[in-house]
């Protein structure tokens, strides 16, 4: 397989993903710490997703690598816990609840200080648990 068909490749696949987690270009380019047009130029074959960009898809968004560059097995990866069971939340955590708390976030001042103010006192009370989870994000 010569480069152009595999980063072809990987940008539909890049695509797809996106597109199962309901992300718009600019959401996901965000997420990645990119422009919309940087992102897109991924997803249309002209260049491969950073090194960063590929640890996001597999940690935070659970997507299999080995799916995402190889096109082996499935989309999501069945081999890690999902994030709900790492928090130990009984019912899954909703990607549309997260996105909803980001946007009042961004638009309400006084909720961001608040959640970050809790994450601050959380990160204080439990050092060991952060610093363990730091060292072993998967």
């Amino acid at each position: 397989m010569d480069k152009k068909s595999l980063l072809r490749d990987i940008g539909r696949r890049l695509r797809s993903a996106r597109a199962a987690l309901n992300y718009s270009r600019g959401e996901m380019g965000a997420q990645f710490g990119i422009s919309m047009t940087g992102y897109t130029k991924n997803e249309n074959g002209l260049t491969v997703p950073g090194i960063g960009a590929l640890y996001k898809l597999g940690t935070r968004f659970n997507i299999s690598l080995d799916w995402l560059i190889c096109g082996k097995g499935t989309m999501i990866s069945k081999n890690q816990d999902t994030l709900a069971e790492k928090l130990g939340v009984k019912e899954p955590l909703l990607l549309e609840d997260v996105k909803e708390l980001l946007q009042h976030m961004e638009r309400i001042p006084r909720l961001r200080y608040e959640i970050l103010g809790q994450f601050h006192k959380f990160k204080e009370e439990n050092k060991e648990l952060v610093a363990s989870s730091m060292e072993n994000p998967t």
